[in-house]
């Protein structure tokens, strides 16, 4: 990196896919939304407030006529708890989600998938259960360059979070922008965009820190979505951050936060289970989206 180099930090610059990438992601994103969408209706539909008669309560004038027969003349309805529950979901941005897959006849990359569940679960939230529930997505990257050329301190190697989409002001929200993602970190270098290696759980530190101050609800879940892998360098010896460091900060700092990972182009195998935990979800398993589906309805069912 030379000193002369223009660096700056561009948080559209990760919204670069293609146009013809970004077309086959929402198609993708609409069969993922069409589905998410049918089953978030039935587990709201079956969690709908019901009524029953009692013998106290309030007092059902279509019944007063049972009195000499039956005490059961009160109504009264049961009550469902408000959803209370922010679920974040982090992004895998390294160069390799940029590798092709091929899901409901669509060749996307690994990138795109995750920007497809991720857009289709926002919106379901959004137009079935009023944004009930909280959703926060972030994009985890490890530029190729040392904080020295960005601060001009030989701080050394670091890692980035950027924050894609919420809820939480329910405003504006445009879920079509989370299918436009690209394999890049929001660092730009005379004026290109830069490459990112794998962060993954080394940003945990920094999010727990910004969950802290931010998120209200009283209950948290993490939805990380990667291609496996942990591949950084931090501070200014530039250590090594890989797949067991990336294990123990999951055991460090996720062990009171119900979490799960969808595995994108590494499949569910003993290796990946001992760096995530068992909760591990293989794009690459057939019939994954009905298992995907069924983690994210739980994760529902207990927020709702």
């Amino acid at each position: 990196m030379s000193k002369h180099d223009n660096l700056s930090l561009c948080k559209d610059g990760v919204f670069a896919l293609s146009e013809h990438e970004v077309k086959e992601t929402l198609s993708l994103r609409n069969i993922f939304y069409n589905r998410f969408k049918t089953q978030v209706s039935l587990l709201l539909e079956s969690k709908r407030p019901k009524s029953f008669h009692t013998d106290k309560g309030r007092l059902d004038p279509r019944r007063v006529y049972r009195h000499n027969f039956s005490d059961n003349i009160f109504i009264r309805k049961e009550t469902t708890p408000k959803g209370d529950t922010t679920i974040v979901m982090l992004i895998d941005g390294s160069g390799s989600m940029d590798c092709g897959v091929e899901l409901f006849n669509h060749r996307v990359t690994r990138l795109a998938v995750c920007n497809a569940v991720v857009s289709a679960f926002a919106k379901a939230v959004n137009d079935v259960l009023g944004n009930e529930i909280k959703i926060e997505v972030f994009l985890k990257s490890a530029p190729p360059m040392t904080g020295k050329a960005i601060t001009g301190t030989d701080n050394g190697s670091f890692v980035t979070l950027t924050r894609l989409f919420t809820n939480s002001t329910n405003k504006n929200l445009d879920f079509d922008s989370l299918c436009k993602v690209d394999c890049v970190s929001p660092v730009n270098v005379n004026g290109k965009q830069a490459g990112s290696y794998t962060a993954e759980f080394s940003v945990l530190p920094s999010l727990l820190k910004w969950m802290n101050n931010n998120i209200t609800t009283k209950n948290v879940v993490l939805f990380n979505l990667t291609d496996g892998d942990a591949y950084a360098s931090l501070g200014k010896d530039r250590l090594s951050f890989s797949d067991k460091e990336n294990k123990n900060m999951r055991i460090k700092y996720l062990r009171n936060i119900p979490n799960a990972t969808l595995s994108i182009g590494s499949g569910r195998n003993q290796h990946m289970v001992q760096t995530y935990g068992q909760n591990v979800i293989s794009a690459d398993d057939e019939g994954f989206s009905t298992k995907m589906f069924n983690c994210f309805m739980k994760f529902i069912g207990e927020a709702l």
